[in-house]
């Protein structure tokens, strides 16, 4: 069974980055320039990471 993700999850990846950079980067670990990239980096892939783990998980509860 393909994966089929929703039209509008490309865009989810850059605003979880950016939200993940401001909020983590600067306000919980009061970082620099480094901190605040690692963290954006690290939430932009989060989204897509949750969707392949939930696809993964529900074709092997339902195949299982």
């Amino acid at each position: 069974m393909p994966m089929h993700t929703p039209s509008w999850f490309p865009w989810l990846g850059p605003v979880c980055a950016l939200a993940g950079g401001w909020l983590l980067g600067i306000l919980l670990f009061q970082g620099g320039f480094g901190t605040v990239l690692m963290t954006g980096l690290i939430c932009a892939f989060v989204p897509s990471l949750t969707v392949r783990l939930h696809h993964h998980f529900r074709r092997r509860r339902t195949n299982g």
